[in-house]
């Protein structure tokens, strides 16, 4: 509207009038321009607002800086500058769109969070591993202790196995020993055996010298009948010449020359009993005297024979006592290391099938939450890119309603015009 006070037609000073009511209505027209593209910025500002809001309630998206399904999600902090565009009006001013500005620091914020959150669980699964890996390394060091263990009881095994090695080499020693004892028994009988074979080949001989002295015994009575007829002294030295085995031993023969000849024959036949008496009895002593070295030496070899086999069979049963002692120790130590063995192996693989467990489950877990996250962030994505849509709408329609403005300042100001140049021409 144009004031009244400003029209005085036919004033005096009319020039300077007109200049000053140009000003004023040039100022007054860019004062309403202004307060409308205010007021227009302002009623589409509301509107896209109610826009932005209402997709978040229909869908049940949450406020900003509350938690999104466990996962918070602020809003970014911003500076005095806004990210949206800006439309600058005719008369100097911007109008920016504070919508799109308000979605993409959610979005940013939520990219933020998101980016947080898997640190979180990249962070936790570090840690899970390093666990894992701990627990690995001290399995390792229990499988590496007990094979230590395994080395030293089978060195243990080894250490009785020689010993009794040496015990049975010792025995064997022993079992030679004896068996060459037994063979110098045997060589003793040998030799008994041989000296029997020599007493009988000389009572052999003496059975033979005696049946000589007895052909030589019956030569010299043949001899000495045959004398008979001479005198008695030729007779008896004939009798001392001839007979050299009984004229030591043998009585005199008396001189007289009516000895007959049954004297002596009976002379005769008493020198050869009392010779085959001697010969006997020498004999019978030399045959009793072998018959006791016989007994003996037949005694000695059994009482050997026996210390033999007393030593053989004491030393059987020790080594039967020794071997049946170090296998039942040595079934003891095989048994309890294989049960040691086996409980170890048992406590170890139910260790490690816990913590495959744990692990397993602490996968299982991450898996899920990796998921979880990844369906939060796809939803996520969807909700920005319909956000993004819908941002995209309200740009098409603040271009709308800045091209409307423009249009409406344009028609305004060439309606302003048209009024000014009627007023100057009226005025004129």
């Amino acid at each position: 509207m144009i004031r009244p006070e400003f029209i005085r037609l036919g004033h005096p000073q009319g020039a300077p009038l007109k200049s000053e009511f140009l000003i004023q209505i040039r100022k007054l027209s860019g004062k309403d321009s202004l307060m409308s593209e205010r007021s227009a910025a302002n009623s589409k500002k509301t509107a896209l607002n109610q826009t932005a809001s209402s997709p978040a309630a229909s869908t049940g998206q949450q406020p900003q800086g509350a938690p999104l399904d466990g996962y918070r999600v602020d809003a970014a902090h911003s500076g005095s500058h806004v990210a949206g565009p800006h439309f600058q009006s005719p008369g100097g001013h911007f109008v920016s769109s504070a919508a799109p500005a308000g979605s993409q620091k959610s979005i940013a914020a939520s990219e933020r969070e998101l980016q947080l959150q898997a640190r979180q669980i990249s962070q936790h699964l570090r840690s899970q591993f390093a666990e894992l890996d701990r627990r690995e390394k001290n399995l390792n060091e229990q499988m590496s202790s007990l094979d230590q263990e395994q080395r030293a009881a089978r060195l243990h095994l080894q250490q009785l196995e020689n010993e009794l090695l040496d015990r049975e080499a010792s025995l064997r020693s022993k079992e030679i020993e004896v068996e060459q004892r037994l063979r110098k028994c045997e060589q003793l009988v040998a030799d008994l055996d041989e000296k029997q074979a020599d007493l009988d080949a000389q009572l052999e001989a003496l059975e033979q010298q005696r049946k000589s002295y007895r052909e030589e015994l019956k030569r010299e009575l043949l001899h000495n009948w045959n004398v008979l007829g001479g005198r008695v002294d030729s007779r008896s030295a004939d009798g001392a010449k001839g007979t050299p085995i009984v004229a030591s031993n043998a009585a005199p023969v008396p001189a007289d020359p009516q000895f007959s000849e049954a004297q002596l024959r009976k002379a005769v036949e008493a020198e050869v009993a009392a010779v085959r008496a001697e010969l006997e009895a020498e004999l019978e002593t030399e045959r009793r005297n072998w018959e006791e070295q016989k007994a003996a030496d037949y005694a000695e070899i059994e009482r050997e024979r026996e210390l033999t086999a007393e030593a053989t069979r004491r030393a059987q049963a020790q080594l039967e006592e020794l071997r049946a002692s170090q296998q039942v120790e040595f079934d003891a130590l095989t048994e309890r290391n294989q049960l040691l063995l086996e409980e170890r192996q048992r406590a170890l693989k139910e260790e490690f099938h816990s913590e495959r467990e744990v692990y397993a489950a602490h996968l299982d877990e991450a898996r899920q939450q990796i998921h979880d996250l990844q369906t939060k962030l796809q939803q996520t994505e969807l909700k920005l890119n319909s956000q993004t849509s819908r941002n995209r709408v309200l740009e098409a329609e603040v271009e709308r309603s800045k091209l409307d403005t423009e249009s409406r300042q344009s028609s305004q100001k060439e309606e302003l015009d048209a009024s000014i140049l009627a007023m100057e021409a009226e005025y004129e």
